[in-house]
C-alpha cells in the first residue's frame, strides 16, 4: 500500500493519492495508461514508512526525495544488471522507470521553442540545432521567411510561454522533451523563467528525466541602469536510464494514510510514481 502523498501520473498529469477517485487510469510500467481501483486500507492505523531517495553516484548528493507506503510495499529494484521486487530498507537501490508517455509532436515543437526563442513573436534559433528542422516543417509559417539560423512558427499558440495547465501529461511530456533537445548535449537548463525551471524539475521524469541537483541562479546578473532586468536559473539533468538507481538513504515510521491499488484483470505489474519509480501492484489489491 501507498502513502497519501505518493504522487501517481494520469492522463492529465500528476496526482496525489490522497486526491485520486475510485478509479484513475495512472502510467504503468510499459509506459502505457491502465486503470486501477484506489480505496483507504482497512485496518486504517497500520504503520507508515517514509523512505528518503538520493541518487546512486560519487560525491555529494544534493537532492532528494521521499517516499511513503506500508513496510511490505515492493518496488523494483537493481543490483548490477538484475531487477527485482522487494520491500524498503536502507542500502537497497531502487531501479529507474526510464518509462516515458508517448509523443506529441506539437508537444515537443511547443519545448523546443520555448527553449529556443527568438526576439520577434514567433521566431526560434536554430543554430546548432539543424538536425531537428525537418520535425518543426509542419509548424513552419510559410508567409514568413525563413533561415539555416533561424525560422518563424505559425501562430498555433503562445510558443515563448508555458502550456496551458489543462493539457495532457502527453503534451507536458513531449514539451519536456523538446525543451530538453533545445539543450543540446549539455543536460541542463538555462531559463530566466523560475516557473518554468521548476515545472521540469518536478514533472520530467514522466518524460523520462531525473534532475541531479536543485535549482541554482546564475551570477552575475545582468543589469541596466543599475537595475537587474534578468536573472538565470539553472538545472542539470539527466536521462532516467543513463542513471544506476535511487539509494533508500534512510528510512522512518511516520503517521500518514495509506491506500490500496488494486489492478485489473492481471494488469498492470507496477506503476511509475514520482520521481521516476516504480511501485508494485498486486492483483488482489495489496499493494
Amino acid at each position: 500500500m501507498l502513502g497519501g502523498r505518493s504522487i501517481i501520473t494520469t492522463p492529465a498529469g500528476g496526482l496525489q493519492l490522497r486526491h485520486a477517485a475510485q478509479c484513475e487510469e495512472v502510467l504503468t510500467d510499459d509506459g502505457s495508461f491502465e486503470e486501477v481501483s484506489i480505496s483507504p486500507s482497512v485496518p486504517l492505523s497500520q504503520p507508515v514508512i517514509k523512505a528518503t531517495l538520493g541518487l546512486v553516484r560519487p560525491g555529494p548528493r544534493t537532492i532528494t526525495w521521499d517516499v511513503y507506503c506500508s513496510p511490505e510495499q515492493e518496488f523494483m529494484c537493481t543490483y548490477g544488471v538484475t531487477r527485482y521486487y522487494a520491500a524498503l530498507k536502507k542500502g537497497e537501490v531502487l531501479a529507474p522507470s526510464g518509462r516515458v508517455c508517448g509523443w506529441d509532436q506539437r508537444g515537443w515543437a511547443h519545448g523546443f521553442a520555448f527553449g529556443t526563442k527568438g526576439p520577434q513573436p514567433n521566431e526560434i534559433g536554430l543554430g546548432g540545432h539543424q538536425q531537428f528542422r525537418q520535425r518543426l516543417e509542419p509548424f513552419l509559417d510559410p508567409e514568413k521567411p525563413q533561415t539555416p539560423l533561424k525560422c518563424f512558427l505559425k501562430p498555433l499558440c503562445k510558443w515563448d510561454e508555458l502550456p496551458d495547465d489543462r493539457e495532457t501529461t502527453l503534451y507536458w511530456s513531449s514539451f519536456f522533451k523538446g525543451w530538453a533537445d533545445s539543450t543540446g548535449k549539455d543536460k541542463r537548463l538555462i531559463s530566466s523563467n523560475h516557473e518554468a525551471v521548476l515545472l521540469f524539475k518536478e514533472r520530467c521524469y514522466i518524460a523520462g528525466f531525473v534532475p541531479t541537483g536543485e535549482i541554482t541562479r546564475d551570477t552575475p546578473l545582468f543589469f541596466k541602469h543599475k537595475e537587474i532586468i534578468s536573472v538565470r536559473y539553472r538545472l542539470w539533468y539527466s536521462d532516467l536510464r543513463d542513471i544506476k538507481g535511487f539509494k533508500v538513504l534512510e528510512v522512518q515510521e511516520v503517521k500518514e494514510p495509506l491506500l490500496a491499488i488494486k489492478a485489473k484483470e492481471g494488469r498492470p505489474e507496477s506503476i511509475v510514481l514520482y520521481p521516476g519509480i516504480l511501485a508494485k501492484v498486486d492483483n488482489d489489491g495489496n499493494s
